[in-house]
């Protein structure tokens, strides 16, 4: 079977994430999209540090990773507070063989802004959005396939990103006006 491209997202465990890095290496060239997913949980464990490192194995077979800031945090090392702190940190992570890095802070920054690095070994591009109200749920891994869907049709790796980041924003500014409302944890509907 071929494969446009790859899309990895939450790998359970570190066997799970065995299996997928096999499965990777054998499809050299494909266009791979790592999804880091690690902080679905509030405490750092022994299995989340098990599947970091597990993880960074990956990083010399995939085109671009997305981690959110707390998995930026744990995949570097490093606590991220500022917007140089995200890029020191995207650079570590190029370091440990990631050939781009988009580090996903979100309003964690600031309050009025969604604020992304990306980092292709060389240039740093901060993308900026108008923060929008609410719990958007599952934004960062739409941001995720829709990279990969762009490299599957040849688009460069930051064009992807750019336009990959206006189509999630575009998605969440007109949610409301297709009858998708954002989640909302506390409703009993």
């Amino acid at each position: 079977m071929e494969f446009g491209g790859i899309k990895i997202g939450l790998l359970p465990t570190v066997s799970v994430a065995e299996k997928a890095l096999d499965f990777i290496k054998q499809r050299p060239g494909v266009p791979v999209v790592l999804d880091p997913v690690l902080v679905c949980k509030e405490t750092h464990d022994v299995a989340v540090s098990e599947l970091c490192q597990e993880l960074i194995r990956f990083f010399p077979h995939v085109s671009v990773i997305t981690p959110n800031l707390p998995e930026a945090e744990l995949l570097a090392g490093q606590e991220i507070k500022t917007l140089e702190d995200m890029k020191t940190a995207a650079q570590k992570l190029h370091d440990l063989g990631a050939p781009a890095v988009i580090i996903k802070g979100g309003n964690r920054l600031s309050q009025d802004k969604a604020v992304d690095v990306f980092y292709d070994g060389q240039n740093f591009t901060v993308l900026e959005n108008p923060v929008i109200q609410g719990q958007n749920a599952g934004a960062g891994c739409t941001f995720a396939s829709s990279i990969a869907s762009h490299l599957v049709k040849g688009d460069e790796l930051l064009p992807a990103v750019e336009s990959s980041k206006a189509f999630v924003y575009r998605a969440i500014a007109q949610a409301d006006q297709y009858g998708v409302r954002q989640y909302e944890a506390n409703q009993n509907n």
